[in-house]
């Protein structure tokens, strides 16, 4: 793997190139930065394979943005493109948003160019299979039609919408939870934290944009052959929904605060989406779950042996790519050995690894299956792990009928 960052650029404002190069230089020593005028002069110039980031500015001298991010896709998955623009509009959106990685307003370029150069470092090592990563940056994360996108349509169509009532209505599909959060976090603003509450997502996009949205996605055409795989999305959809709203009632047990709370339920609805990825681009992906069950392993130890990755690794890197914070980041990344985290304090991981071990297979697990998949180390270290065994007696004496 390089050590050197290649940033490569379109743009034609000469002051504003100034200001990246200074910013960037500021983070990493080992980098190259190039800027062109225009597309065509880069094409002849470049050698797309060593590029790590693309800046293309939408004011720079070429018309069809469209084709050239159409094109980067699908020859040149491995860079990270990103679009810089005037004024964030629901266009910019609807036209880019399966074509970018980002979308950033210029006058948050420079604030937002550091952010994303911190990350780099952690991003580079989450995934380090070449053939996955090309599959997961060709991926893009649109639902299939379902009832509620519907509802959601009529709810903003009222004159006395609640912004709140949407979000909860959004909370409830992982794939457009997902989506909301994704375009919410590719405009960067630095007074405003990224952000992980779906709710608070809503009220930053408001109601133009998020039917926008959710009209798109709606219409969306499924691949061939995925109805074969629906009900498998769907599990997965029943079982992360589950995994949030227990972790909802973990975080309530355990008194923490209200954004502790927003993060666990986000981290909960989000944890296995490396799963549904898996689904709709992995072609033996069924075997995995033969893989697991025949050997009586937990279905990430089958898809590393399979694939060359689990699913939280796979999440986690389609969630950094895509703008999402590093924290959550983590917690898809060890939600399942917590221990392995750099971060041996987190709150969060520990509330999502727990709820997850709780609900398997579409219920509540039975106690050995969940001591099985429990980090009692990890929660020995946080000073939960008394608690959290408490927790799950009481409420799993309450949903499998013997309580005490």
């Amino acid at each position: 793997m390089r050590n050197n960052i290649l940033l490569a650029g379109v743009i034609s404002d000469k002051t504003l190139a100034n200001k990246i190069f200074e910013t960037v230089s500021k983070v990493y020593t080992d980098l190259t930065v190039t800027f062109f005028k225009n597309f065509n002069s880069m094409k002849k110039e470049s050698d797309f394979t060593f590029i790590d980031y693309l800046l293309i500015d939408m004011n720079s001298e070429y018309d069809n943005f469209k084709e050239i991010f159409t094109n980067l896709k699908e020859e040149n998955p491995y860079i990270i493109r990103i679009l810089i623009v005037d004024n964030f509009s629901e266009y910019s959106i609807m036209a880019y948003h399966n074509l970018v990685h980002f979308i950033v307003e210029k006058k948050y370029l420079v604030e937002y160019i550091k952010d994303l150069f911190i990350k780099a470092s952690q991003l580079k090592y989450i995934l380090q299979n070449e053939h996955l990563i090309k599959v997961l940056n060709s991926f893009d994360l649109n639902p299939v039609i379902k009832g509620p996108y519907f509802e959601i349509l009529q709810q903003i169509q009222r004159y006395d919408v609640s912004l709140k009532n949407v979000g909860t209505l959004v909370e409830k599909d992982l794939m457009l939870s997902t989506k909301v959060l994704q375009v919410s976090n590719m405009t960067i603003n630095p007074r405003i934290n990224r952000i992980t509450s779906v709710k608070l997502a809503v009220v930053n996009l408001g109601i133009n944009i998020l039917r926008a949205l959710i009209l798109s996605i709606s219409f969306f055409s499924p691949e061939k052959d995925l109805y074969k795989s629906m009900k498998y999305v769907i599990q997965v959809e029943y079982h992360s929904l589950e995994v949030a709203k227990l972790a909802l009632l973990i975080a309530k047990e355990l008194n923490v605060s209200q954004n502790i709370s927003n993060d666990a339920y986000t981290a909960g609805l989000l944890h296995d989406l490396g799963r549904i990825v898996i689904m709709h681009r992995v072609e033996n992906w069924k075997s995995i779950r033969d893989e697991a069950d025949n050997h009586g392993n937990p279905v990430w130890i089958s898809e590393k042996e399979i694939i060359g990755a689990t699913h939280m690794e796979i999440g986690a890197y389609f969630l950094s790519i895509y703008g999402f914070p590093p924290s959550l980041v983590d917690v898809i990344n060890y939600h399942h050995y917590p221990r392995s985290c750099n971060d041996k304090n987190s709150i969060v991981l520990a509330i999502t690894h727990v709820a997850e071990a709780m609900h398997h297979r579409d219920k509540i697990a039975e106690e050995e299956m969940f001591l099985k998949h429990l980090d009692l180390e990890y929660l020995e270290k946080m000073g939960i792990k008394e608690k959290i065994l408490l927790f799950y007696k009481k409420y799993s004496g309450i949903m499998l009928g013997n309580d005490e």
